[in-house]
């Protein structure tokens, strides 16, 4: 449905206005137009003639054809681009594109999270985005079925091509959003070298890269091999005191009073740190409140700032909070190898090729948090309860507690147990380990009959994903450990577990071999007890993909205005996903992340005809008319039978300008892990009025084998205008809007706990609270086709190219606008669009409704300069904050950013005829050193680095 009111519309070709009177500063590297035209407009004008005389398998379409009359929007990131970023990833670039929003990447991810560089556009989520090498699909390396786009080796990549619209006709399920096709090199010969290297401005997150390729002809020409390596390495940053920004403790606290003190519920405050938990234990309940102490077990007394629930403003623990040893940017090591072989014989060409990946990711973490001020209950997050009979108290505190229990008013209670937090440091601390590990293999043959194009594949992949947590926290035996009496024995008092002393048979044999911890000073456990409370939490899981798939192209008649191209194809794909996790695991012994057994498998045949029929030609205003159609049929052996099409038409009125327009059905069937999960355990902070407080609780999710796919309506619309009075100017602008129904979704705990308190049954039966006024304990949170999507805007390209001097000076800006982000649920639907990324509790987080990327480049034979400006815009902390209400905030208002990079390179030796350079290179990051916008430390737009600098030497012979 088209959803356009008249101001939105007016700001839209506000934007296209400013894009065409952009000064040159504001120009744009990026060989991307809104369509294919880009691919004749890459910044080496040599380039754009190859691109002109080879058949071009345009992303969006299966028929091969010049890319200037592609009906769908296509972006193109050359490898120009790609050197001039001097990016460890190809993924780290495509992610500045303005369509994507790079939700997945090394300082946007968490701890535990599958890190890497995943594709996604729109914001709808990765798994909506479909990845493809070559113009055939990747082996998933995630339980989700998304592909890390470290795994493809950039020194290959010849160009990659980001289709913006759906495109699940022409390439399958999963194109909902769109599809990233990495084109790789096919003909390249000789040796293709580069080293580099790289440090912030503040000395930390060194990297570094090798790569070296070669490629050679054999039987006279009719074989060619191609062969190569990658290896890079990024010791990553620490936490967000590495930073001043960081180190003034921007965050919120909640105020469950909000109806009542005028204040509203979510408060932005600089100084903010833990008030009910420290490192080595804070007492936080009756007449010993506020008795904190040292690493040896010293005592004294704790400083309270302004506290609001488990935060505080002021006060002591600075360098205790949300984000204490949560990573700037996480450090991983990657390596990445590739061959490729081809052999003609006659007008057929077979071909093989194979690649290997491993990325390694170790981090170190903070381990399970006690909140005292949580009343006691099941969670692992909620408060210890000590007894005071407890013989590692302290004997200062000893004495404290027999002093009030002695002088107690008349008919007040003893004092005989009290709330306890403590922090998961130190002894705690938790090592976590993921690798992940890709093998792809492919053979085929594609040639001709006559006339008729034809190509036929296998293809195999296997993804193997290893994660370790070593230190992690093992629940029941913590507290058992915790929970400490004495006996005598000859004599002499001894320290033991309460549970071995259990009149319970089964509560003695639970506890055997329990070793008492003391939690009064990190330095005091001993390492028997370390050992009894922790333990390695472990997941094994492989993912395989086979394919089998024939396309056939061909021209059979002719209208009066030219030849009617057909295509058609099948595709036959089984994907399985085996996750094996440690026994310990799988009973779920740990504090958090504990994964279960997954073993499922799909398979999928499909069969696909598309129709490009032009319908006028040199006749008054339709220089050129063609229409392009496209049916998909698939049937899945779990999800069902489903049918995708498109239609779209392609109007030239003349040689300047060009209008397009596509409208498709796509979807998206459901992955392995959202069918056949059993259970899986994470954690989430809700604000719950029930208790007016909020905490962190845990949250258990399930697959289910009922799920239907996704089901998506698409519509694209532009205009593409080269004005022959400015020669190398392309301005292009495409209007998109994406509704998709019956997304799969588990629910957020917060937005349950909100549907549940405003009187959803349905909702409330997922909410595990045991007593009616006290805390939830657990929240099951099961894959369903819950919610509605929608989402459009535009997106503009202008680009620029002329001859200056002894160079070319070239300029290209991209921007895309989000004016309609909407996702529709249990509690409504709240538009996100200029919700820029600050998660509050768990809750969804929506798009930045306008960013830019552009680029001014000069380059000559000898040497080249260009400068990168990206800007975010500002936006809102939360789009459905409402005044007085529990959405309420003090701060609503995110400032824009401007990041600007600096890359050059020169020449220390050239021959074109020879295609053989010897050359230097460097690049700034972030050259103003400009922070993240507060209130939002994000690392998903904004930079957390700061000025970072690469260099190195390149070399091709």
């Amino acid at each position: 449905m088209l959803r356009i009111s008249s101001t939105r519309l007016f700001l839209a070709c506000s934007v296209a206005a400013s894009a065409i009177a952009a000064p040159a500063a504001w120009a744009q590297e990026k060989a991307t137009s809104g369509s294919a035209a880009a691919q004749a407009v890459l910044p080496q004008q040599a380039d754009a003639d190859e691109a002109q005389t080879q058949d071009i398998v345009v992303t969006g379409s299966r028929i091969v054809r010049d890319g200037f009359n592609a009906p769908t929007p296509i972006s193109v990131i050359g490898k120009d681009q790609i050197e001039n970023r001097a990016a460890l990833s190809v993924g780290a670039v495509l992610q500045e594109t303005p369509s994507f929003r790079p939700s997945q990447n090394p300082s946007a991810a968490r701890t535990f999270t599958n890190s890497g560089y995943f594709a996604d556009l729109r914001g709808l989520g990765a798994n909506r985005t479909l990845v493809l090498v070559d113009g055939r699909r990747f082996v998933p390396t995630s339980n989700v079925g998304t592909v890390d786009l470290n795994m493809i080796p950039t020194f290959m990549v010849e160009r990659s091509e980001v289709v913006t619209g759906g495109a699940s006709a022409a390439w399958g399920s999963d194109a909902v959003a769109g599809v990233v096709n990495v084109i790789l090199k096919r003909d390249f010969e000789g040796l293709d070298g580069q080293a580099q290297a790289g440090i912030s401005e503040e000395g930390d997150g060194f990297n570094m890269k090798l790569s070296l390729g070669g490629g050679l002809k054999f039987a006279d020409g009719a074989g060619h091999i191609l062969l190569g390596g990658e290896y890079s390495k990024d010791k990553g940053v620490g936490d967000n005191y590495n930073r001043d920004w960081g180190r003034e403790e921007w965050w919120f606290v909640s105020n469950p009073n909000y109806a009542t003190n005028g204040l509203p519920a979510r408060i932005w405050s600089k100084n903010v740190h833990y008030s009910s938990l420290t490192p080595d234990g804070l007492i936080t309940t009756g007449p010993l409140r506020g008795t904190a102490y040292t690493p040896s077990g010293t005592p004294y007394q704790f400083n309270f700032g302004q506290v609001w629930g488990d935060d505080q403003i002021g006060g002591d623990n600075y360098g205790i909070s949300s984000w204490t040893g949560v990573n700037i940017k996480q450090p991983h090591e990657r390596i990445v190898t590739m061959g490729r072989v081809r052999y003609e014989t006659g007008d057929t060409t077979l071909f093989a090729e194979g690649n290997f990946s491993k990325v390694d990711w170790t981090i170190r973490n903070v381990g399970t948090r006690n909140f005292g001020s949580a009343a006691p209950s099941t969670s692992a997050f909620t408060s210890i309860v000590v007894r005071t009979d407890n013989p590692f108290i302290p004997a200062e505190t000893r004495a404290a507690i027999d002093n009030y229990n002695a002088t107690r008013p008349a008919g007040t209670p003893a004092l005989t147990s009290f709330q306890f937090g403590h922090f998961g440091t130190d002894n705690l601390q938790q090592l976590v380990s993921k690798m992940n590990e890709t093998l792809r293999g492919v053979v085929g043959a594609e040639g001709k009959f006559g006339d008729i194009k034809w190509d036929v594949y296998a293809q195999y992949g296997q993804n193997r994903y290893v994660r370790g947590v070593v230190g992690q926290r093992l629940e029941a035996n913590w507290r058992r450990a915790i929970d400490v009496t004495t006996i005598t024995q000859n004599g002499i008092s001894v320290p033991v577990c309460r549970d071995l002393l259990s009149t319970n048979a089964q509560v003695r044999q639970a506890a055997a071999g329990c070793v008492p911890y003391n939690i009064f000073g990190t330095d005091n456990p001993t390492d028997a007890a370390k050992a009894y409370i922790t333990g390695l939490s472990l997941q094994r899981q492989k993912t395989t993909q086979t394919v089998l798939a024939g396309n056939l192209q061909a021209e059979p008649f002719s209208t009066w205005a030219g030849p009617v191209s057909i295509a058609t194809g099948a595709e036959y794909r089984r994907e399985t996903l085996r996750s094996v996790p440690s026994p310990l695991e799988a009973a779920r012994a740990f504090s958090s992340v504990n994964s279960s057994f997954v073993d499922g498998a799909f398979d999928v045949t499909e069969g696909y005809v598309e129709v490009l029929a032009p319908l006028a030609r040199d006749a008054g205003i339709f220089q050129h008319l063609d229409v392009n159609a496209a049916a998909r049929y698939a049937k899945y052996g779990l999800s069902g039978s489903v049918w995708t099409w498109k239609a779209g038409v392609n109007w030239s009125l003349n040689d300047e300008l060009r209008l397009r327009a596509t409208r498709s059905r796509d979807v998206r069937a459901p992955n392995l892990t959202e069918l056949f999960e059993p259970s899986r355990n994470t954690n989430a902070r809700v604000l719950d009025p029930v208790t007016s407080s909020a905490y962190t609780v845990r949250t258990v999710s399930a697959g289910n084998l009922n799920l239907r796919p996704e089901v998506a309506n698409s519509l694209t619309a532009g205009l593409v205008y080269q004005p022959a009075w400015a020669p190398g100017l392309q301005f292009s602008a495409d209007y998109y809007d994406i509704d998709i129904d019956g997304v799969i979704s588990t629910s957020q705990a917060q937005v349950i706990l909100d549907a549940c308190i405003a009187g959803n049954a349905d909702r409330c039966a997922l909410i595990t609270r045991p007593n009616p006024a006290g805390v939830i304990t657990e929240m099951s949170t099961p894959y369903l086709n819950l919610n509605r999507f929608q989402t459009s805007g535009v997106d503009f390209e202008l680009s620029y190219r002329m001859p200056l001097w002894t160079g070319n000076l070239s300029a290209r800006v991209l921007a895309t606008y989000v004016w309609d982000f909407t996702l529709t649920d249990a509690t409504g639907a709240v538009d996100r669009s200029g919700e820029n990324p600050t998660p509050i509790n768990s809750a969804p987080t929506g798009v930045v409704d306008l960013t830019v990327n552009a680029t001014l480049a000069y380059e000559t034979d000898n040497y080249g300069v260009n400068l990168q400006a990206r800007y975010i815009n500002g936006g809102k902390v939360a789009a459905d904050a409402v005044p007085g209400t529990a959405t309420s905030v003090n701060i609503n208002h995110i400032p824009s950013r401007v990041y600007f990079n600096l890359g050059g390179k020169v020449s220390l030796f050239s021959d074109q005829e020879k295609d053989r350079k010897i050359e230097l290179f460097a690049t700034v990051d972030n050259v103003l050193n400009t922070d993240p916008p507060f209130p939002s430390f994000d690392g998903t737009y904004y930079d957390l680095v700061g000025r970072a600098y690469r260099g190195g030497i390149r070399v091709r012979y």
